[in-house]
């Protein structure tokens, strides 16, 4: 009995530890080889870089060829205005769903499944053909607006379920993505700069998640409370 209680408590931590190694391994593979030439990428993609095989070229070619702080800066006011928007506009409509019942309720919840069942890239013709005759090709605008759309279904499905918790004691142009596109080409990809350019795009994100960890796993845990 002490022997089954014993890997009783350790196997959840073996299971947490392989899908820590899976999750993982993308990661450090990419970082791995953003320091590699391109021939080391090919002979021996899953060794570290040696000092054979070790270069810059990549970081060189994204930093001084390919304007990628103008692409950060993109990708930073896409994120930023589409984040604000998606939670102003997915946290008021989120609130009347939660909080008010209406005849056509039902109907906007279906509405909503459907925004997140049905994926974006099935409109891409219509949405495209919408923009250009909107004058929005080539803007951040056009940008923006099919993050939003694309975003609030899933905002306001997730608030819907958070604020009867919340409110219950109460009253009841080119981003990093695409600015990556121009180093593949359909004959020759330079890997060193799209690996290059991969890792500095995961720089701010991993900033982000360790200055707000801690206040995330409040968060999650205190709603598994509740």
């Amino acid at each position: 009995m002490p022997h089954t209680h014993w890997l009783e408590r350790l196997a959840p931590h073996f299971v947490l530890i392989a899908y820590c190694i899976v999750a993982l391994f993308p990661i450090v593979l990419i970082v791995m080889n953003s320091f590699k030439s391109r021939d080391g990428i090919f002979s021996a993609p899953f060794q570290p870089p040696t000092a054979e095989t070790f270069s810059l070229i990549g970081y060189e070619t994204v930093l001084g060829r390919a304007n990628f702080p103008n692409y950060f800066l993109n990708s930073l006011i896409v994120t930023g205005v589409s984040l604000l928007l998606i939670l102003f506009f997915g946290s008021m409509a989120a609130f009347a769903l939660s909080q008010y019942h209406f005849r056509g309720d039902v109907i906007v919840g279906l509405f909503l499944a459907l925004g997140i069942m049905v994926p974006i890239r099935l409109g891409t013709i219509g949405i495209l053909r919408m923009i250009v005759s909107l004058n929005l090709a080539n803007t951040l605008v056009a940008l923006i607006l099919v993050y939003i759309a694309q975003g609030l279904p899933l905002t306001v499905f997730i608030l819907d379920l958070w604020f009867p918790l919340i409110l219950a004691p109460s009253d009841q142009t080119a981003t990093i993505t695409l600015g990556t596109q121009q180093f593949l080409g359909q004959f020759v990809s330079d890997w060193n700069a799209v690996l290059a350019a991969l890792t500095l795009a995961m720089v701010p994100i991993l900033l982000m998640y360790i200055l707000f960890s801690r206040q995330m796993v409040k968060s999650v845990t205190a709603g598994a409370v509740k």
